[in-house]
This record gives structure tokens, sequence and C-alpha cells, in this order.
């Protein structure tokens, strides 16, 4: 379920998760056996926190049922829609982008039935000279997660 910028975390997206990144690890999945391991339920792995995006209406990369996908073929120019027009636009720029890292720093675990609120931080960018020509772009993004815990003790 998803709020604005906030969704809640249930078993069956953690599980999900956990199956998509080929991850058997008991505490993603049965409760009593993360109860008997100290947890106060099924916990979600680390990278799990990414899935905010597919909870934002917004995320460029979310498939909309009114929107061409990204990477669709494109069609005969006399149909071109605004957004395969922005596509375009931006595959006619020079160069390419490369995701060169992420960064997560944890206070918390992330329970089913936690409910997960973002807010983007302050993005910086800078540019350098390519050591063989050129400019290089970089972009750091920051999102801060907050965690409103919703388990039963």
């Amino acid at each position: 379920m998803i709020i604005n910028n906030k969704f809640q975390i249930d078993a069956s997206q953690i599980l999900f998760f956990a199956r998509s990144i080929d991850d058997n690890n008991p505490l993603y999945v049965d409760v009593e056996y993360a109860k008997k391991k100290g947890y106060k339920n099924i916990i979600a792995p680390l990278t799990f926190i990414e899935t905010h995006q597919q909870f934002d209406p917004n995320y460029k990369l979310r498939p909309n049922p009114d929107k061409q996908w990204p990477g669709t073929p494109r069609k005969k120019a006399e149909k071109i829609s605004s957004n395969e027009k922005n596509v375009k636009k931006m595959s006619s720029r020079k160069g390419t982008g490369l995701h060169a890292e992420q960064h997560y720093e944890y206070h918390s675990l992330i329970y089913a039935g936690d409910i997960i609120r973002w807010e983007k931080g302050e993005n910086k960018s800078w540019q350098r000279e390519g050591k063989k020509g050129g400019k290089l772009i970089f972009t750091e993004n920051i999102i801060h997660f907050i965690i409103k815990k919703m388990y039963l003790l």
C-alpha cells in the first residue's frame, strides 16, 4: 500500500524479493525461525529498500499502461507521443550513464509490517575532464528512509 511517499511492507513482498535475488535465508520467510533467532518478525534483505521505487507512481521505470515503456521499439514518426520524444531526446545525448555505487547506512532492520517513508536529500553534481578528453558529469542522489515500526509485541 502506498500513500504519497510511503508504503507498508508485507511478508509476501519480502518473500518475492528474496526469491528474486536467490536468497533462501529462512529469516526472510519463516516467522517462527526469525523469532527463535531473536527477531520480532521476518526481516527484509538489506537491498530490499530499493523496491520503494516501485511504489512511486512517478518512477520512470515503473510500468504504466498509459505510457510507452522506455525500451519499446520506436513507432512510426507520425505516432510519436510526448513520452517517446523525451526518450528520443535522452537517447540522442552524447555519452552514456554508469551506475557506479550505492551506499547504505542502516540504523534499524526492516521487518514485515513496517511502514517506510522516504525523503529525497540534497543531490550533488560535479564535473571533471576525462583522461581521453570529454566531460565526466557525476551526480549523487541521496534518499533518507524513515521506518515506522508496526509489528505486535
